[in-house]
């Protein structure tokens, strides 16, 4: 077989096998920058940092308001085991205990705290796993109330009754109504007019009516004879 031939196919054996080798190897490298971004294996993350923070006051449950508490929330962050809240008064650099105290269990994401009307109170709150406390997140607060944002009740006047009075009441003679005289009837003269009657007794009284029939022929003839003389 010609010489030139088994090199060439030598070469090419050769070329074949290295090259899924260079492949691989190729594959293996990364950019050094990338891999600095990359975790070492076996690190672990602490989780990412608490937004959300907000201080409110005053402190509100349902209806209720409190102007002696101030409360502190946040947004949930993934993979938190717990929370970590410091509250801070500003003025005085003191440390206010919240309530409930670090550390906070992750399913709560609200502490309340005491506050005291005209101070600045800051809340600082962090998100806590297994790795470790991630970055804060903080939000600050002057607790002063606003009283045009509260409506103001109309004082109800105090009516004070007048005093009574001690002056002694005296009573006086009670006053009877004057009765008027009585008018005096006086009765005026009658004038008494005497009607002669005539009895005429019923038949039966003889010696009456034989009286009375006889005068009263006795009239009517002298009464006759007068008449005749005065024609």
């Amino acid at each position: 077989m010609n010489v030139k031939v088994i090199v060439s196919l030598v070469v090419m054996g050769i070329l074949l096998v290295s090259i899924p080798f260079v492949v691989y190897l190729s594959s293996q490298q990364q950019d050094p920058r990338s891999r600095a971004d990359e975790p070492a294996a076996g690190t672990c993350q602490a989780p990412a940092q608490v937004t959300g923070v907000l201080v409110d006051y005053p402190y509100c449950n349902g209806d209720q308001c409190s102007f002696t508490q101030a409360s502190c929330e946040w947004t949930p962050v993934s993979g938190a085991t717990s929370y970590n809240a410091t509250i801070t008064e500003v003025e005085t650099s003191r440390t206010i205990a919240p309530s409930p105290a670090s550390p906070i269990n992750a399913s709560t994401t609200k502490v309340t705290f005491p506050v005291t009307t005209g101070k600045t109170y800051k809340c600082d709150v962090s998100a806590v796993n297994s790795c470790g406390a991630g970055p804060v997140g903080t939000h600050s607060l002057l607790c002063q109330a606003d009283t045009s944002t509260f409506p103001t009740s109309t004082p109800i006047p105090t009516v004070i009754p007048s005093p009574i009075p001690t002056t002694p009441i005296i009573p006086t003679s009670p006053v009877y109504p004057t009765a008027s005289p009585a008018a005096t009837l006086i009765p005026s003269p009658t004038t008494i007019v005497f009607v002669p009657t005539v009895t005429i007794e019923a038949p039966g009284n003889s010696t009456t009516t034989v009286l009375g029939i006889a005068g009263l022929v006795v009239a009517f003839i002298g009464g006759a004879l007068l008449l005749s003389f005065s024609l």
